[in-house]
């Protein structure tokens, strides 16, 4: 591959990293916040003596502990994927489970999903076979049609994610419940098409499907 074409598909996928870590961020200091918040209150409640003696403070007690422990698990949960995605990069090459990275992208990007009032949900396939490719190029790959696909959606529609196996190759199939209003072959930037090459991977689009249209990205099993 070119160097010139090669240091872009780099630089594209700094640019893709650095989107990734400012939602994340932009979330993590939203439940920082609200945990802080609640503290506050639960500070208040203490000094006030009412916790025992009057139930409705109590209740409100309960409630901010929930509230607490909610974000707590929600933080450690995307700090949990945050090392896992960061880590999958150690290596150029790797085995790894699809659902997996799926699982990550989705809790990267469903921010932007949030922001446009877009549904964003995952089917995996159990019982999949690991992947072995490159783990760092196919996250952008995902990533890029994430985006591509809320780009062309509205709010109140919906995307899924759905992971599936065929045959010798595996298909991440993105769901969109309306019809594609762009020429498909005008979606996909060239450096996105030629990144896809260098995984021996496809990037179609069907719009057979009644009111919807899907995405389909197919890979190799095993990249040699």
């Amino acid at each position: 591959m070119d160097n010139e074409l090669e240091n872009e598909i780099r630089h594209e996928q700094v640019g893709s990293l650095g989107t990734i870590l400012a939602g994340f961020s932009h979330d993590m200091k939203n439940h920082l916040g609200i945990i802080r918040e609640s503290n506050g209150l639960m500070e208040d409640l203490i000094a006030m003596g009412a916790l025992s003696n009057d139930p409705q403070m109590a209740e409100r007690f309960q409630k901010t502990i929930a509230t607490i422990e909610k974000k707590v698990v929600e933080s450690a949960k995307m700090l949990r994927n945050l090392s896992s995605f960061a880590h999958r990069s150690d290596a150029p090459m790797s085995t790894f489970d699809l659902n997996d990275l799926l699982h990550e992208a989705l809790i990267f990007l469903s921010r932007f999903a949030r922001l446009k009032q877009v549904k964003l949900s995952i089917q995996p396939q159990e019982g999949m076979p690991s992947l072995y490719s490159d783990p760092s190029l196919l996250h952008y790959i995902i990533h890029r049609l994430i985006t591509i696909c809320l780009e062309c959606l509205e709010a109140g529609n919906e995307l899924s994610i759905i992971a599936a196996r065929r045959q010798e190759s595996f298909q991440v199939i993105f769901r969109l419940d309306s019809k594609l209003q762009t020429d498909p072959e005008s979606l996909f930037p060239p450096i996105l098409q030629t990144a896809a090459k260098k995984l021996h991977a496809t990037i179609t689009v069907d719009n057979s499907s009644g009111d919807q249209s899907d995405i389909v990205l197919t890979l190799p099993s095993e990249l040699t």
